[in-house]
């Protein structure tokens, strides 16, 4: 009963799910009654057959680890009768680790030609959008923003590029 989505790795460019707007925190007249959450494959060097197939293995992976990890420590992970159990206002009581990094995007381990051309991609986006921005503020509201511009679409009206995948 909690909010939230489940996605497998078969999920992956297969799934969408639209959802209504709830009544509390989102004004009625800046945000549509319904969105449309599209789980879109990214663009890689995969097929979407071999991409899921590398996201189900990476997942696998970690899964262990993490097993591994508690076994190790003497700790164990709650089962499904113990979670459908457990109070929801109730809080974890160790604190998270602090990261030190934010990423913008990741591209998997060994895959230097695609962190870099997300990079690229990054770096593009947001020329665009800061060139679109400076128009914008100059007064010019027929600017394109850059596919992908959200906020200054759905509280603005802006006109943005459609997606490539559209």
């Amino acid at each position: 009963q909690w909010p939230g989505l489940c996605v497998a790795p078969e999920d992956l460019g297969r799934r969408s799910w639209t959802v209504k707007r709830p009544d509390y925190f989102f004004h009625s007249e800046r945000w549509p009654a319904t969105a449309t959450l599209r789980l879109q494959v990214p663009r890689t060097d995969f097929t979407d057959h071999q991409l899921r197939e590398a996201v189900a293995q990476e997942a696998e992976r970690l899964q262990e680890q993490a097993r591994i990890r508690m076994r190790e420590s003497g700790r164990r992970f709650m089962g499904p009768q113990a979670v459908l159990q457990a109070a929801p206002e109730k809080r974890a009581t160790a604190p998270e680790p602090r990261v030190s990094r934010n990423p913008s995007f990741a591209v998997g381990r060994h895959r230097p030609g695609a962190y870099r051309r997300a990079v690229q991609e990054l770096r593009a986006f947001r020329d665009a959008y800061t060139a679109a921005l400076c128009i914008w503020r100059d007064g010019d509201r027929d600017v394109e923003f850059p596919a992908g511009t959200v906020q200054m679409v759905l509280v603005h009206a802006a006109r943005a590029a459609p997606a490539p995948n559209s």
